[in-house]
């Protein structure tokens, strides 16, 4: 099984829209994808939601 290298974590953490992709590749295990694209998905629904909009917008301060 292939496991997924620590750049590849960091950089589904940051943008998993373009990065969670990388664990469809043949070999990763099935965790590595629920993972990838659950934060996908949660990423997605904080974004519609407007929660990472107000964030940002704020410049970071809750």
């Amino acid at each position: 099984m292939r496991k997924v290298s620590a750049p590849v974590a960091i950089a589904i953490f940051i943008l998993p829209i373009l990065f969670s992709w990388l664990t469809l590749r043949k070999g990763h295990t099935v965790l590595s994808r629920v993972l990838a694209f659950g934060w996908l998905a949660t990423f997605i629904y904080s974004y519609q939601s407007g929660l990472l909009e107000d964030l940002f917008s704020t410049g970071g301060s809750f």
